[in-house]
């Protein structure tokens, strides 16, 4: 315990030398994990020897805490996020439960319990990394084309579109004197809603976003908990941004500009996501609308295992958009994955049951020149990463969330990785179903390595 916690925390609790919970759940339930200390009072002669005990008081163990991570899922996200920087969230979309949570990179926290060296703290404080943030609740992202989900959500149920309303997409869009790319240079022709989230066609949604306009948008991003804090069990969470005329004024003291609402419909801009967010908002859109807080204790038990406390489902609120249009939208993100020429076509499964959407955020403003953006985009200013997905199709129980950082595009870099949660849940479910134990050496080949033929932009 460090002084500061001594300063704060109850004294008649705690104590100098106490161990206590620095991080995570450990840090969120350490009055239950920690127990009571024992202590003996003892008699000693004038030398120090002791002589007889006159009292002894015994030790409490603390209670026991069961999770709703799945053990397995766990060691895959993590497994699969070393050597990179970024984060995987999977939850069950039918209570918000979260099924696994990594984040990259991380720390050995037992490096605290006996007081952690100078030279630790320093290479932990100052790593550039930020090892010691919890990025699935604290890492803030633009969401990139994972948010067209939402734009199309909005749009169809304010009534500005249907699915067979169209866009001609010849590879910008111009506005004023301003021109935005579309990801595919020679243009997508003709499109139609289901082939815009399918092939994720920036024009088309340029102007979805211009009729919707910036304050409509938000809150529709606001009802699926965007820009909010979830309420998970755990501490440091951060609260993104979804960002609106108001908020842009007092903020900066200028009036929001049209070109920002261009870029908002994309998920640019001021857009600003958790992937704990992201991941809970696809499971509103799997299950027909139900924000569920994502949780992730599941019980606190005695140590005789008797339950003390049990924890469930809470619903936080609902999406106001109909069956019929999440039903046009997750028919869109069905094609994503099981379409040629879906962005996220690595992922399909023989099974055809993954709905998800592809995601690729710029991380800097970049110039109109071709030659000078292919000299800036290196490194650090490449873009993040992002996959978005849910199965089965018809009746989900599975979200998965994926962002990696400077990774490039989303259907490359970070699908990959969805694809192989989704492959070990389906995988352990189809064990136990057989009463087997399904341990990671035995995982199926496709949920171990998968290599992407070709990287796809969206």
């Amino acid at each position: 315990i460090s002084r500061a916690e001594l300063d704060r925390l109850d004294p008649e609790s705690y104590s100098v030398g106490d161990i206590i919970g620095k991080f995570g759940i450990e840090k969120y339930l350490d009055s239950f994990l920690r127990g009571k200390a024992g202590a003996e009072q003892v008699e000693v002669n004038v030398l120090g020897k002791e002589v007889r005990s006159l009292g002894k008081i015994e030790p409490q163990a603390g209670y026991k805490v069961v999770l709703t991570i799945d053990s397995l899922l766990q060691k895959v996200a993590s497994d699969n996020l070393k050597g990179r920087t970024g984060s995987v969230v999977a939850l069950d979309p039918r209570d918000g439960s979260i099924l696994a949570m990594a984040s990259s990179p991380s720390f050995d926290a037992n490096m605290f319990t006996a007081g952690i060296s100078h030279e630790n703290w320093r290479r932990l404080a100052n790593d550039p990394l930020r090892p010691m943030q919890n990025r699935a609740i604290a890492g803030q992202y633009p969401p990139g084309s994972t948010y067209k989900m939402i734009v199309a959500a909005a749009a169809l149920q304010e009534g500005l579109i249907t699915p067979e309303t169209k866009f001609y997409c010849n590879g910008s869009y111009t506005l004023g004197n301003r021109t935005y790319h579309c990801w595919q240079k020679k243009g997508h022709g003709m499109v139609d809603l289901h082939r815009a989230l399918v092939e994720s066609c920036d024009v088309y949604f340029y102007n979805v976003g211009r009729l919707l306009g910036v304050d409509r948008l938000a809150y529709y991003a606001r009802s699926f908990g965007l820009g909010a804090m979830t309420g998970v069990d755990l501490p440091q969470e951060k609260r993104g941004l979804i960002p609106t005329k108001k908020w842009k004024e007092q903020k900066f003291r200028i009036p929001w500009q049209l070109g920002e609402t261009i870029s908002l419909s994309i998920g640019q801009g001021f857009n600003s996501l958790t992937p704990l967010q992201l991941a809970d908002a696809y499971a509103a859109t799997a299950n027909g609308g139900i924000v569920y807080r994502p949780w992730i204790i599941k019980r606190i038990e005695t140590t005789d295992g008797k339950v003390f406390r049990s924890f469930g489902p809470q619903e936080k609120g609902r999406v106001p958009v109909s069956k019929r249009n999440f039903e046009i939208v997750n028919k869109g993100l069905w094609g994503v994955v099981n379409e040629r020429g879906g962005t996220g076509y690595v992922l399909k499964r023989a099974e055809m049951d993954v709905c998800g959407k592809t995601g690729t955020a710029q991380v800097i403003g970049l110039p109109d020149d071709k030659s000078r953006r292919r000299r800036i985009i290196t490194g650090n200013t490449r873009d993040h990463a992002l996959f978005v997905c849910f199965a089965p199709y018809k009746q989900p129980e599975i979200v998965v969330a994926v962002i990696i950082e400077h990774g490039g595009h989303g259907g490359a870099a970070a699908a990959p990785v969805a694809r192989r949660i989704i492959d070990t849940y389906f995988s352990e479910k189809k064990a136990k179903l057989q009463g087997k134990v399904l341990t990671q050496e035995s995982l199926p080949e496709t949920a171990v390595g998968l290599t992407p033929e070709a990287e796809q932009g969206d």
